[in-house]
């Protein structure tokens, strides 16, 4: 049985809009299968994190209510969920089915509904904006009014329209996977589309999904893919003999953190442990360009990734590289997986 940290649920990929900005693509009149969710929540003891997408989520109410009657019944506990909806028309059965969902989560004040409200997005229907808003886990976290061009990620329409500014490294595996008594762990974050397509990373668009896919969970067990998919270190970064010990070391330029020049090292007992946070730390200040507390992110701004070789001390590592236009001498972080001492 598998307990999952976070999996993102592709519920449709119908919407009505065209943002200009969609990581995903053009729409497709498609919806997550009833074979798709049986197979998953038979599988499934624990989510943490649920987020459902798509798509625009409220037109994929039907496998919505599906997929709560199927945890339930399957005895699949849910941590709280996520989901995001442009609101273009209120959908009664969507509010409702959430609302199922959230009086069965173990943490309903995490659980939340939000409304992207963006210069990309059309404006929302004042009903369904009314009525969303009356929703005791509504939160306001996605009316942004604008969002910066530097978080436009360079995927689908928003790749084909020239405004996507960073893409995140496509991994062919997971890292943090633990198997324990029949119970399997995955600590990284898991997507699962409407066709059953497994995938390492929810920002993918539909074309690269097709690329990327795992495997599918209804060709092959879902424990299979996982396990099959999960990072194994490769022979030559272990040491022979005597106590292994791997560090990761983040460098960052002045500028881009707030603790300004900065050399943080943390230390790990076995290379499986270290890789873990080295891939979650790429991923991450992909995510995230710039520290919070920096008041100013330029809206210029693009990330260029670029792979560190490996040596005799460093393991693997990646250089984000932070370009604005006309600048030469461009700022960068580094994470290092290193061999230690």
């Amino acid at each position: 049985m598998i307990n999952f940290d976070c999996l993102t649920l592709e519920v449709t990929r119908r919407c009505g809009m065209q943002c200009a900005h969609c990581m995903r693509g053009d729409p497709q009149d498609v919806q997550m299968s009833s074979d798709v969710i049986q197979t998953l929540c038979r599988k499934t003891r624990r989510i943490e994190e649920l987020n459902i997408t798509g798509g625009e989520p409220s037109l994929g109410s039907a496998a919505l209510k599906e997929l709560v009657y199927s945890l339930k019944k399957h005895d699949c506990k849910i941590g709280a969920f996520f989901c995001s909806t442009n609101a273009q028309a209120y959908a009664p059965e969507f509010a409702d089915t959430l609302t199922e969902l959230y009086r069965y989560c173990e943490h309903p004040a995490s659980c939340m509904l939000t409304i992207s409200l963006d210069q990309f997005h059309s404006a929302p229907d004042p009903l369904a904006l009314q009525e969303y808003r009356k929703l005791p886990f509504y939160n306001p976290i996605n009316e942004k009014g604008r969002i910066l061009k530097s978080a436009v990620l360079d995927e689908g329409r928003a790749s084909d329209n020239g405004i996507g500014a960073f893409s995140l490294p496509v991994s062919p595996c997971f890292f943090d996977v633990q198997l324990n008594e029949g119970r399997l762990k995955i600590g990284d974050r898991v997507y699962i589309n409407v066709f059953g397509d497994v995938l390492p990373n929810e920002n993918l668009s539909y074309q690269t999904q097709e690329a990327e896919s795992l495997g599918n969970l209804l060709s092959r067990p879902l424990v299979e893919i996982l396990l099959a998919s999960a990072f194994k270190p490769p022979d030559h970064w272990h040491t022979s003999g005597g106590q292994e010990r791997f560090c990761i070391r983040l460098t960052a330029d002045e500028g881009i953190f707030t603790k300004g020049n900065c050399d943080d090292k943390m230390f790990f007992p076995t290379a499986r442990d270290a890789s873990v946070i080295y891939h979650r730390l790429v991923h991450n200040i992909h995510i995230m360009p710039v520290n919070p507390d920096v008041s100013a992110v330029p809206d210029e701004l693009r990330l260029v990734t670029e792979s560190l070789s490996e040596n005799a001390v460093r393991c693997i590592g990646t250089r984000i590289c932070y370009v604005l236009p006309g600048e030469t001498k461009h700022k960068a972080v580094e994470i290092e997986m290193l061999r230690y001492p």
